[in-house]
């Protein structure tokens, strides 16, 4: 399996969901997540409205999403 990271800003759903998928890397922060050399790819999967910004920092380190 490769290296999986979550940014999620609830917590408690961060520790639930880092559980189910086995979570290398857990922060509350997508820009942290995506300024690490590990991820080659990003899944942005958060409400319609709240795409632009991490859509954004994906397109600026050059990781497909």
């Amino acid at each position: 399996m490769e290296w999986i990271g979550l940014a999620e800003k609830n917590p408690n759903r961060a520790g639930e969901v880092a559980r189910q998928i086995g979570a290398d890397f857990v922060t509350q922060s997508h820009r942290e997540l995506l300024s690490r050399p590990e991820v080659t790819c990003a899944i942005i999967a958060t409400d319609e409205h709240l795409h632009v910004d991490p859509i954004l920092a994906a397109v600026e380190r050059g990781v497909p999403s």
